[in-house]
Protein backbone atom coordinates (compact mmCIF):
# COMPACT_ATOMS: atom_id res chain seq x y z
CA UNK A 1 0.00 0.00 0.00
CA UNK A 2 0.97 3.34 -0.35
CA UNK A 3 1.57 5.67 2.03
CA UNK A 4 -1.32 7.93 0.87
CA UNK A 5 -3.53 5.42 0.97
CA UNK A 6 -2.55 4.16 4.51
CA UNK A 7 -3.54 7.72 6.06
CA UNK A 8 -7.27 7.87 4.43
CA UNK A 9 -7.23 4.83 6.50
CA UNK A 10 -6.64 5.98 9.42
CA UNK A 11 -8.41 8.95 8.94
CA UNK A 12 -11.79 7.23 8.66
CA UNK A 13 -13.91 8.03 11.84
CA UNK A 14 -14.36 5.03 14.19
CA UNK A 15 -17.66 3.23 14.62
CA UNK A 16 -19.17 2.97 17.75
CA UNK A 17 -20.27 -0.27 18.92
CA UNK A 18 -24.42 -1.04 18.84
CA UNK A 19 -26.78 0.00 16.49
CA UNK A 20 -25.70 2.86 13.73
CA UNK A 21 -27.64 5.88 13.01
CA UNK A 22 -30.23 4.63 10.83
CA UNK A 23 -30.48 1.37 11.37
CA UNK A 24 -33.60 0.20 12.56
CA UNK A 25 -32.48 -3.30 13.15
CA UNK A 26 -30.54 -1.57 16.27
CA UNK A 27 -32.81 -2.24 19.67
CA UNK A 28 -33.52 -6.19 18.76
CA UNK A 29 -30.70 -7.64 20.59
CA UNK A 30 -28.81 -6.14 24.24
CA UNK A 31 -29.13 -3.95 26.92
CA UNK A 32 -31.69 -1.44 25.61
CA UNK A 33 -34.61 -4.29 24.26
CA UNK A 34 -35.34 -5.57 27.77
CA UNK A 35 -37.71 -3.48 28.58
CA UNK A 36 -39.49 -2.96 25.26
CA UNK A 37 -40.30 -6.51 24.87
CA UNK A 38 -41.22 -6.49 28.73
CA UNK A 39 -43.95 -3.95 28.12
CA UNK A 40 -44.96 -5.75 24.89
CA UNK A 41 -45.63 -9.22 27.03
CA UNK A 42 -47.20 -7.04 29.03
CA UNK A 43 -50.10 -5.71 26.88
CA UNK A 44 -50.27 -8.92 24.95
CA UNK A 45 -51.09 -10.37 27.87
CA UNK A 46 -53.38 -7.37 29.18
CA UNK A 47 -55.62 -8.20 25.62
CA UNK A 48 -55.76 -11.84 25.83
CA UNK A 49 -57.72 -11.14 29.57
CA UNK A 50 -59.51 -8.16 27.68
CA UNK A 51 -60.84 -10.38 25.48
CA UNK A 52 -61.74 -12.83 27.58
CA UNK A 53 -63.56 -10.88 29.86
CA UNK A 54 -65.33 -9.39 27.45
CA UNK A 55 -66.51 -12.86 25.61
CA UNK A 56 -67.86 -14.17 29.45
CA UNK A 57 -69.62 -10.60 29.62
CA UNK A 58 -71.50 -10.97 26.53
CA UNK A 59 -72.17 -15.29 27.20
CA UNK A 60 -73.81 -13.96 30.55
CA UNK A 61 -75.48 -10.60 29.46
CA UNK A 62 -76.09 -11.20 25.98
CA UNK A 63 -77.18 -8.28 23.80
CA UNK A 64 -81.02 -7.37 23.25
CA UNK A 65 -83.02 -8.18 19.66
CA UNK A 66 -82.74 -5.32 17.07
CA UNK A 67 -86.02 -5.44 16.29
CA UNK A 68 -87.06 -2.64 19.11
CA UNK A 69 -88.65 -4.98 21.63
CA UNK A 70 -86.63 -4.73 24.53
CA UNK A 71 -86.95 -0.96 24.40
CA UNK A 72 -87.69 1.09 27.16
CA UNK A 73 -89.95 4.25 25.86
CA UNK A 74 -89.50 7.70 28.20
CA UNK A 75 -92.68 9.10 29.40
Amino acid sequence: MHEKEIEKIDKQPRRKGGGQPGNRNAFKTGLYAKEPRALRKQIAAWKRETRALLQQIEKEFPSPPSGGEGRVRGR
